[in-house]
């Protein structure tokens, strides 16, 4: 009996250590990670970072194309509002023609009293004003000086743009020139017309309209007949009337300019049917 209590507790014993043996292996292989797990957890980390700076980047894309499609809208109304301007300042057609007139009259040896009269209307309505433009350059100066050039894509309407400028540039200088032999023809002529004469009519306004100098009564003078005095007067007012004419020719090349720039930004940015 106590051999096979023996060998009873031997079996017992043998079979334990058996299924020790064979559990203790897995329970030390558990929670532990192949390298090919830790690459396959990296690269999708990897993957889910990279999409979303895609879809970032597309998004940032989009917002930058979207802005440069506002600005060349923008840019085109605005270079149609200029063209209707630059119709109305282009119908002052007769005042280099009654500078020059002027000019001529001033230069003359001998001068009837009409011619005299004469002077004293164009003088006072032509030599002291001006039609001139004043351009709308909101969205091309946001585009300058606000770094906002960058979100134009293409290098030829860059080029265009800032042909553009250059040409605003110049006319802004030719009216600067015009406007400062103005100023000093209205003090030259200081000395030769006596202003009492064009002040007021009875009605207490200011005689502007040709209709009103023919009803002024009695005959205008001259405060000198200084011959010299006369003649520079009178080149000066030539160089005036050519000033003005310098100035409506750069800006009839604007006008060009800006139809031909209108046409290319609508067919580029396919606005044809937008604007």
């Amino acid at each position: 009996m106590q051999n096979i209590s023996q060998e009873s507790d031997n079996a017992k014993s043998q079979s334990e250590k058996s299924e020790n043996m064979e559990v203790h292996p897995h329970s030390d292989n558990h929670g532990k990670k192949t390298w090919k797990a830790y690459f396959f957890e990296f690269f999708m980390l990897f993957l889910a970072v990279f999409c979303g700076f895609l879809a970032e980047y597309q998004l940032e894309h989009k917002l930058e194309r979207d802005r440069e499609k506002q600005f060349i809208i923008s840019m085109v109304k605005e270079l149609q509002e200029d063209l209707v301007q630059i119709d109305m300042v282009q119908k002052d057609t007769n005042r280099y023609k009654n500078l020059d007139t002027l000019a001529m009259i001033l230069l003359e040896s001998d001068r009837h009293s009409e011619e005299i009269n004469k002077t004293y209307e164009l003088y006072f309505r032509n030599t002291t004003t001006i039609a001139y433009m004043s351009f709308n350059r909101n969205t091309l100066t946001q585009l300058k000086n606000a770094g906002n050039m960058r979100l134009i894509r293409k290098m030829n309407v860059v080029d265009s743009l800032n042909q553009l400028d250059n040409k605003i540039t110049e006319l802004h200088t030719q009216l600067e020139f015009y406007m400062k032999i103005m100023y000093d023809n209205f003090k030259l002529g200081s000395r030769i017309f006596d202003m009492g004469y064009l002040i007021k009519d009875k009605e207490g306004k200011w005689m502007r309209s040709k209709k009103k100098f023919n009803k002024i009564p009695g005959k205008f003078d001259f405060i000198t007949n200084d011959k010299a005095t006369f003649i520079e007067f009178g080149n000066m007012m030539k160089m005036q009337a050519v000033g003005l004419l310098a100035y409506h020719f750069v800006l009839e090349d604007y006008r060009k300019y800006s139809v031909r720039l209108i046409a290319f930004l609508k067919k580029e940015y396919h606005l044809e049917k937008t604007l």
